[in-house]
């Protein structure tokens, strides 16, 4: 599969050397587990930005309670995201 993948974006990142013994490429786990940390790492970033957006929106209009309830509560968070369009970058 890894091998289809490099093919098809022709990046050379996805050619792992094969383990015959094991039969699977060598250091799998450990590039997957590279990969799964990477977008873990990526994913907090954005939604740290995101909130971040927000409650500076949110403190520039003067709305400082609702900065607070932004900060604590996860579905009128969601619906500020929605009022002032601030979507995952």
């Amino acid at each position: 599969m890894l091998e289809l993948l490099a093919a098809a974006t022709r990046d050379d990142r996805y050619v792992l050397e094969y383990d015959k013994e094991k039969e699977r490429p060598k250091d799998m786990d450990a590039w997957l587990t590279k990969q799964i940390n990477g977008g873990i790492v990526k994913g907090i970033t954005k939604g740290e930005n995101r909130l971040g957006e927000l409650i500076d929106k949110l403190l520039s209009l003067g709305r400082s309670n609702e900065a607070r309830e932004a900060a604590t509560n996860p579905t009128r968070r969601m619906e500020l995201y929605r009022e002032y369009n601030i979507a995952i970058t």
